[in-house]
């Protein structure tokens, strides 16, 4: 086993090890890139934690200020809004968010014209998210339209948003790839191509479900977010998901980031059970 580092400035001055060399097994790959300068940085701002993001599907503000007040200080949280909270609650809530120092994913999943979603991209930069989605089966120039639309809209002095293309929808089935679908391709091929595709359009990572992301940074490589959704502690119903994984097994298999919803929102303890996902995925 051989890993091979430099010291780099990062932007507030401080220097970290970034690997320029790697002679490891595939975890070993994976573990070396959660400790990386990038990952670091771009997550957590330093600590070496990797984000466990709330699916806040809900259709009111009400209900969501009392799941945040429950969730602990929002610096320490990081959420995700949704079709059903964004389109009940507007814009506005998302900038409330923001302001209170919550991190974002604005999970629209845009799926459009190139020039209709440039534009869209370019409105939702404004809100101070952190990432936001398209759905990467609307095609390379689509991606690339997003991309610049979040470049284009972000204001000076401001963190670009991250892009990341829905590859399969967690809810999507084989029979449902094969036949609805019509993809000739198994699972894993087409949510590979999907992302190939999408990387090279621009975008900064994919969701996916974890069971794909083992042979996703094999192929792709350790310079892109894999957030995954589809996560269920043990013993958890899997509810409307069909491709599920433990938060262990997301992070053993390499998982950036997961996306935890019903399991922490429906707790009779969310700050326990939010707290126990990221001890269990750290």
């Amino acid at each position: 086993m051989v890993l091979n580092f430099t010291l780099i400035k990062t932007l507030n001055g401080t220097e970290r090890p970034q690997v320029q060399n790697i002679d490891l097994n595939y975890l070993g790959k994976v573990y070396t890139w959660c400790l990386s300068a990038p990952c670091i940085d771009f997550f957590c701002g330093g600590n070496m934690t990797r984000p466990v993001i709330v699916a806040l599907d809900l259709d009111n503000e009400e209900k969501l200020h009392e799941i945040l007040a429950k969730l602990g200080k929002p610096e320490d949280v990081f959420i995700k809004v949704g079709m059903e909270l964004f389109y009940n609650a507007g814009i506005d809530v998302v900038k409330n968010l923001t302001a209170k120092g919550y991190k974002i994913f604005l999970d629209l999943k845009i799926h459009d014209i190139p020039n209709t979603v440039y534009n869209g991209a370019k409105a939702l930069a404004k809100l101070g998210i952190t990432f936001t989605t398209v759905h990467a089966l609307g095609g390379s120039q689509m991606i690339k339209s997003a991309k610049d639309g979040l470049i284009a809209g972000t204001p000076a002095g401001h963190s670009v948003p991250k892009l990341l293309a829905v590859t399969e929808l967690t809810s999507i089935s084989d029979d449902v790839l094969a036949n609805e679908q019509n993809c000739r391709l198994p699972m894993d091929k087409q949510v590979l191509s999907l992302a190939k595709m999408a990387k090279n359009a621009g975008a900064d990572g994919v969701i996916c479900s974890p069971l794909e992301v083992k042979e996703l940074h094999e192929q792709i490589g350790d310079d892109f977010l894999y957030v995954t959704p589809g996560i269920r502690p043990a013993g958890s119903a899997n509810d409307d998901q069909s491709r599920v994984a433990t938060p262990t097994m997301a992070k053993e298999w390499g998982s950036s980031a997961i996306v935890v919803g019903r399991p922490i929102t429906l707790a009779s303890d969310p700050k326990a059970a939010y707290e126990a996902i990221k001890k269990e995925f750290n």
